[in-house]
């Protein structure tokens, strides 16, 4: 019996304008047979405003970079990327055009890249994620092949949505995958006893650690391939809740 969902929310949980629709915010709120857990890149804040009154107990936000308690507003794990490291990425990147988005608990900001040296000096608050996006394919393929030959203290995803020349940041030993993995370590959850939802490349690590890995009937082709099963409908049409209902309440339902 499965006891956690993991769910991504940007193209998953969320449509497509970054929104909860009143119909699965009404079904979250009143769910009882699993815990609903938001497995996501962006930052705590968002997500607690976004998904105000569901009654959502953890947050894994940031990449697995937080794992927030939200019934007891209690960070139960953090891991920031280190002041020397996107110094250092800053310093890669200095003579290609491109956008640096920087993450903190609440909020972000984005900076161009010339900007973001002379910003980072003032900087006082922990940086638990960064975004990188390139305005070319040269820069961005530039950029992805310089990290690949660096053995750093960071962990990074290329072109995590699919669409765009972007690159995802968090510290070394971060990913959704071990972000659920401790979150469930914490609850005393098996991995057999969880499902993870998600759409983008970003969601492939907690694929792995997930006894059933569902993809969005939105998501690239790619990421259905390596997924259990896909839903049925997209994320603009409340695909994740049709999930929850139809594969796994109502074959249940039937099997008793």
């Amino acid at each position: 019996m499965y006891k956690l969902i993991a769910s991504d929310m940007d193209g998953t949980f969320l449509n497509s304008v970054g929104k909860v629709s009143n119909n699965s915010a009404e079904y979250i709120k009143d769910l009882k047979e699993f815990m609903f857990v938001p497995t996501t890149g962006r930052e705590v804040g968002f997500i607690k405003e976004t998904l105000e009154g569901l009654n959502i107990n953890y947050i894994i936000a940031c990449n697995g970079a937080i794992i927030y308690d939200n019934k007891n507003d209690e960070i139960i794990y953090k891991s920031i990327i280190k002041e020397s490291v996107y110094k250092d990425i800053l310093e890669a990147i200095k003579d290609m055009t491109a956008r640096v988005e920087f993450q903190f608990f609440s909020g972000d900001i984005m900076l161009n890249n010339s900007e973001s040296l002379s910003f980072i000096n003032s900087l006082e608050k922990d940086v638990y994620k960064m975004n990188l996006y390139f305005e070319n394919e040269t820069d961005y393929h530039f950029c992805a092949n310089k990290f690949e030959k660096i053995d750093s203290e960071f962990y990074y995803i290329k072109n995590p949505d699919g669409s765009s020349h972007s690159i995802e940041i968090v510290a070394k030993g971060n990913s959704k995958k071990t972000g659920i993995k401790r979150l469930a370590e914490i609850l005393k959850v098996e991995e057999y006893e969880i499902i993870a939802i998600g759409d983008s490349a970003n969601d492939i690590p907690m694929f792995e650690v997930a006894g059933l890995s569902v993809a969005m009937q939105n998501a690239p082709e790619s990421i259905k391939e390596v997924a259990d099963l896909v839903t049925y409908k997209n994320n603009d049409n409340d695909g994740v809740i049709d999930f929850i209902e139809k594969e796994l309440l109502e074959k249940a339902s039937n099997v008793e």
